[in-house]
């Protein structure tokens, strides 16, 4: 069997690794996925199914969360 060689990375990008590597965090909670991140108490919206409740936007103002309502239309 033959050994396989593995190409050697420059110093530029084994710097940018170990900078990688060594931040923990972003936020609490964080799981090194760089998806899209929604302020805390952000309402996300998504298609309706059956048995669908709206979320009680009155209750989330009552609790200091800022609500943001945008409609969307279907062109």
């Amino acid at each position: 069997m033959s050994a396989t060689t593995l190409p050697t990375p420059t110093a530029a990008e084994l710097a940018f690794e170990l900078e990688k590597a060594a931040i923990t965090s972003y936020e609490e909670g964080w799981d090194r996925w760089d998806g899209p991140i929604y302020p805390i108490g952000y309402i996300q919206c998504r298609m309706q199914e059956d048995g669908y409740v709206a979320p009680n936007f009155e209750d989330a103002k009552a609790k200091g969360v800022e609500v943001k309502v945008e409609e969307v239309s279907a062109d």
